[in-house]
């Protein structure tokens, strides 16, 4: 099955792909990108039995709703957090849980690898990553992908 790419959705799903190839090597850049690129294609397949301008609408709030959700998990890692990111993906087994707690932030964090592979990019994880901030009830999820 192939997506008709109206000229619209074409620009959506272009400018996302640039927004990801320039943003800043944070976590929060990397969420919002990966999150607005998923949320405009899940979109543009939602709306795949609309007009052109209709679809073209769906992947647009879907790209907006992706980012921000993207966004959130990596706005409040701190440099430790990202060091025990890695620290997890490096040595957790694919479906086993890795959690700590910050104890500058009071932040809590749980990574869970769902899937490994080998690229011509290095080693790639597939995870989960949830986290908590301080003093919250509200726990955000997202799933991500990193190569090393």
């Amino acid at each position: 099955m192939f997506l008709k790419i109206t000229t619209v959705s074409a620009k959506i799903l272009v400018s996302t792909i640039v927004l990801v190839l320039s943003a800043c090597a944070t976590h929060q850049n990397t969420g919002m990108a990966l999150g607005g690129v998923i949320g405009g294609v899940g979109g543009h397949i939602i709306g795949k039995n609309q007009d052109g301008k209709t679809r073209a609408i769906y992947s647009a709030v879907g790209a907006i709703a992706g980012s921000i959700i993207g966004g959130i998990i990596g706005s409040y890692m701190d440099k430790r957090d990202q060091e025990e990111l890695y620290k997890a993906l490096r040595e957790t087994p694919d479906n086993d849980e890795y959690h700590w707690i910050n104890e500058k932030t009071g932040n809590e964090f749980t990574i869970k690898p769902i899937a490994t592979y080998k690229t011509n990019k290095g080693i790639c994880r597939e995870y989960v990553v949830e986290g908590k901030r301080k003093g919250s009830w509200k726990t955000d999820k997202q799933t991500e992908k990193q190569c090393f």
